[in-house]
């Protein structure tokens, strides 16, 4: 079943990018968690139905903005993208690596696998840019990724109903519920950008007269919270925490915030004390470390696999220190899989470009304190936290969603409602 659903929702998309660019990736948005249920079904070249939908809107949305310049101009109007330079210059390193290692090696489908893997990145930056800086149409993207959560939240919740376990994951002793991804990074990401998304929505696209709407929203928010904690993940931990800070000191949400805690409190009352107990097991490892136990067994073994990888680069031959050796290793940590996959140039560059537009969008929301340069910060602070534990750059929806919402807060873009305020403030 879940290979013709991801086979459907796999031709849906294709055909959608094919008739139009803009539309298909908006479709395919919506459907990528769809999509990538299919993650264990190879199809083409032994690839999943998840590669082949990033191939396609890959080469179909680079096509479309490299040969329809003159529209896309006239979509953005006087906006400004910076860091347009340093995309290309990391792009283009990463493509000479992987012309040298294909010459080298002939691994043909391993090369292109990483082409397009970084492909991603870029294709968020520029692609948002171009199709969603204006108020109706990046309307239409916030309603795809709330969309988009709707089917991984649904099948958390049925299978905190019935106890159905499709995949089994595990950490220290709990069972994770990650409905029918292959880990618990997917279900997280599909949730955090809906619930990122509904807020943008109520904030700008909800009329204060649409109680239906609003009770909707709300009770999928919910909904979401819930699958989020049933997924028991450290990373959800930290990200709810940071992203309630920075809340806290945007348009003083304090009372909602507060509010927010006391829910928490009441609902840990409530079902006997089992919210906090569970969560504090599910840290048991750093608090053992914290007293004085073993380093290695933190952080669900990392620290220990991260030594291993430092290891092995620095007795790796001089050449792969410095260009790498275009092997995704699962890393558990962005800085260490490109240290090894591109080397000491490719991390340098990419750091430069990181740490720029970090800066960019923290000093832009300083400076205006928009709501759109603050969801720049949320995105960039959730990608750091993913960055230290995961390896992002290898789910193509999160790389659109992150550097795509970077660059609309780069280039200044401002949502019409928020713009008028500005003016008659």
């Amino acid at each position: 079943m879940t290979s013709v659903i991801a086979a459907a929702a796999t031709s849906i998309c294709i055909i959608a990018l094919i008739t139009n660019s803009r539309r298909g990736l908006l479709v395919t948005i919506a459907l990528k968690p769809m999509i990538d249920i299919g993650w264990a079904n190879t199809v083409v070249f032994g690839q999943s139905f998840s590669a082949i939908v990033t191939v396609a809107t890959v080469i179909l949305v680079a096509f479309d903005l490299i040969f329809r310049k003159r529209e896309h101009r006239n979509h953005t109007g006087d906006m400004f993208l910076p860091f347009k330079g340093l995309w290309i210059l990391y792009f283009g390193y990463f493509v000479f690596v992987i012309l040298f290692y294909l010459i080298s090696t002939g691994d043909l489908l391993g090369e292109v696998g990483g082409f397009f893997r970084v492909s991603n990145s870029i294709l968020g930056f520029f692609a948002f840019y171009r199709y969603f800086s204006n108020d109706r149409d990046f309307r239409n993207l916030v309603i795809a990724y709330i969309v988009g959560g709707f089917f991984p939240a649904l099948v958390s919740i049925y299978q905190a109903h019935t106890g159905q376990i499709w995949h089994y994951r595990q950490t220290v002793g709990i069972v994770r519920y990650v409905g029918l991804y292959h880990d618990a990074v997917a279900v997280r990401i599909y949730l955090f950008s809906s619930i990122l998304c509904i807020w943008i929505y109520f904030r700008y696209y909800l009329d204060r007269s649409y109680i239906i709407k609003k009770t909707f929203l709300i009770g999928f928010v919910i909904l979401c919270f819930f699958a989020l904690y049933k997924v028991y993940s450290k990373t959800v931990v930290v990200t709810m925490l940071v992203w309630g800070i920075l809340f806290l000191f945007h348009k003083k949400y304090f009372v909602l915030a507060s509010f927010g805690v006391v829910v928490l409190i009441v609902l840990n009352l409530l079902f006997s004390g089992i919210l906090f107990e569970e969560y504090s097991h599910l840290f048991s490892k750093e608090t053992a470390v914290l007293q004085g136990g073993r380093t290695d067994i933190a952080l669900g073994g990392r620290l220990g696999l991260w030594e291993g990888i430092w290891r092995e680069w620095k007795a790796a031959p001089f050449f792969m220190k410095v260009f790498g050796s275009r092997i995704d290793i699962p890393a558990h940590n962005e800085f260490l899989r490109i240290l090894m996959s591109t080397g000491v140039v490719g991390l340098g560059i990419f750091l430069i470009l990181i740490i720029r537009m970090g800066l960019g969008v923290f000093a832009g929301y300083l400076r205006h304190g928009n709501d759109m340069q603050f969801v720049g910060v949320l995105v960039f602070v959730q990608w750091l936290i993913e960055a230290m534990g995961q390896t992002p750059g290898v789910y193509s929806n999160f790389q659109w969603y992150v550097f795509g919402f970077i660059a609309l807060a780069l280039c200044g873009f401002m949502l019409q409602k928020e713009e008028n305020e500005e003016k008659l403030a």
